[in-house]
């Protein structure tokens, strides 16, 4: 199953997709009242059949329920929710060896792939097909 994962900013989104058992990240999008376009754009694509989008509790938690009903909306896909706690803190220790700007620049998108790849590891069958 193709996958797209998203961790929701304020100014920017991480993505990231799956196409199999590993998730790989996109570049960030900026937040605007384009954002769900450009996601759409990516979802078709990248033949997307689900969204797995980081959540926490706290402040940002009716935003991004909010942000993940308005894409529910807009592409009629099934969206799931994956507890992205430590995320960004795993995601900026991956990125150490790039330069202060790349790091910042990729954060989120690094963040949406691990929101993906857990969300892959707990939810796909990792017995062997033939």
């Amino acid at each position: 199953m193709d996958l797209l994962s998203v961790d929701y900013g304020l100014a920017h989104i991480g993505i990231a997709v799956s196409n199999g058992p590993l998730a790989r990240p996109l570049p960030p999008l900026r937040n605007s009242p384009r954002v769900l376009d450009q996601i759409a754009n990516l979802v078709k694509t990248h033949n997307i059949q689900e969204v797995v989008i980081g959540s926490s509790t706290g402040p940002m938690e009716k935003t991004i329920k909010a942000f993940a009903f308005n894409l529910h909306k807009t592409l009629k896909l099934k969206v799931s929710f994956q507890d992205e706690t430590l995320s960004s803190k795993d995601a900026l220790k991956s990125l150490y060896h790039k330069s202060p700007k790349n790091r910042r620049l990729m954060e989120h998108s690094a963040a949406a792939a691990i929101i993906l790849q857990n969300w892959l590891d707990q939810n796909l069958d990792p017995s062997p097909h033939p």
